[in-house]
C-alpha cells in the first residue's frame, strides 16, 4: 500500500479503533507526524504495514466460555492452591524441610553454647570519653 498522509480521527476510521487508540498506535511505532495547515496532526502511515490490525476482537464474544466457567475454574485453580498451601503448613508435604530445619536449629543451639563458654574472653565495648558532649556542642 502506499503512504498515505492522515490525520488521528482518520486512522481511528478505517482501522475502527477509537482516537486514542490511534495516537498511542503512531507513538508505538514512532510514525512520522507533521502539522498541518489546519492544525491537526498528520501522519504518514502506510496501513499495509500495521500489525495491530490483525488483533483479535477482545469483546465479549471472544471469550471461549461464559463468565460462570472461567469463575469456576479460577475456583478450582484457587482451592489446588489452598491444599497444596495447606500441606505444607503441616509439614505433610516436605519431610526434607523438616529434617534442614532441625539441623538449623541444632546448630545454632550450639553455636550460642559455644558463644556462652567463650563469653568471658570477649573484649568489654569501648565507652566514649566523657568529654564527647563538649566536642558536639563546642561548634
Amino acid at each position: 500500500m502506499p503512504i498515505e498522509q492522515l490525520s488521528y480521527a482518520q486512522i481511528a476510521e478505517r482501522l475502527g479503533i477509537s482516537f486514542g487508540a490511534a495516537r498511542a498506535l503512531v507513538k508505538r511505532n514512532r510514525l512520522a507526524r507533521a502539522l498541518g495547515n489546519d492544525g491537526k496532526c498528520r501522519v504518514a502511515i502506510d496501513l499495509g504495514d500495521l500489525d495491530d490490525t490483525a488483533l483479535p476482537d477482545r469483546g465479549a464474544a471472544a471469550h471461549s466460555g461464559g463468565p460462570v466457567e472461567e469463575l469456576q475454574a479460577r475456583v478450582a485453580r484457587l482451592e489446588a492452591d489452598q491444599g497444596r498451601e495447606q500441606r505444607w503448613l503441616t509439614g505433610h508435604y516436605d519431610e526434607r524441610g523438616r529434617e534442614r530445619t532441625d539441623r538449623l536449629v541444632a546448630a545454632l543451639l550450639e553455636a550460642g553454647r559455644a558463644l556462652r563458654e567463650r563469653e568471658g574472653e570477649l573484649l568489654p565495648l569501648p565507652t566514649r570519653p566523657r568529654w564527647w558532649r563538649w566536642l558536639r556542642h563546642a561548634r
